[in-house]
């Protein structure tokens, strides 16, 4: 249907009116990974998440949480940082800025990654993403990692959760469950297989 036709105006404006999402074609079946892997969409019963395709600067808003995290009044506490800086706080336990590669060792290790894949965990983030977030030319020599740099760490081979300036993008956190969950709410190994698979970028690192 043509919506730029006069005509149509107001078959539109009903559209619009019962769902908004009924006229947005999200999948075509001549093309069946559109009708496999679905986007997020709020829709008007479920309005909890307004604007999910809007960058949240300091607030990993979801469908579960529009408001964030609220624990220990976390969204507060950290407004003054970015999402993906907030997501690497983990990593920072004194809290000045600096990951040291032992930070992110012993980071893995309360995860319960043991000490092998921790070191492994060491030498792939820190051998790649420390140099991006220097303030200057020079390599650290102790491969340590600047959370005011972290944006410069994002990478092709993401699935766009977090855009170029470390905001969140709810759409593209809801749209790895839509896709690959198979109506769950959380992911399994196997799911983490072919998510891993489609959102890698030809020269993404």
């Amino acid at each position: 249907m043509d919506f730029n036709d006069p005509k149509n105006t107001k078959s539109y404006s009903d559209a619009l009116k019962v769902d908004p999402n009924s006229i947005i074609t999200t999948s075509i079946d001549t093309v069946p990974v559109t009708v496999e892997r679905k986007p997020y969409q709020p829709g008007i019963d479920k309005p909890r998440l307004a604007h999910a395709g809007v960058a949240r600067a300091n607030l990993a808003a979801t469908h579960e949480r529009p408001e964030g995290t609220t624990d220990d009044d976390w969204a507060d506490r950290h407004s003054d940082q970015t999402v993906l800086q907030q997501h690497c706080d983990f990593f920072d336990k004194d809290h000045d800025g600096v990951i040291w590669p032992l930070d992110t060792f012993k980071g893995f290790y309360r995860l319960g990654y043991g000490i092998i894949l921790s070191i492994i965990s060491v030498l792939v983030i820190h051998g790649n993403f420390s140099y991006p977030t220097q303030s200057s030319l020079l390599p650290d020599p102790f491969f340590r990692i600047y959370i005011d740099n972290i944006h410069k760490d994002k990478h092709g081979s993401d699935t766009g959760t977090y855009d170029t300036e470390g905001r969140f993008i709810p759409q593209k956190f809801e749209d790895i469950f839509f896709k690959y969950a198979e109506g769950r709410d959380y992911l399994t190994i196997w799911d983490g297989w072919p998510l891993t698979y489609c959102y890698g970028r030809m020269m993404g690192v």
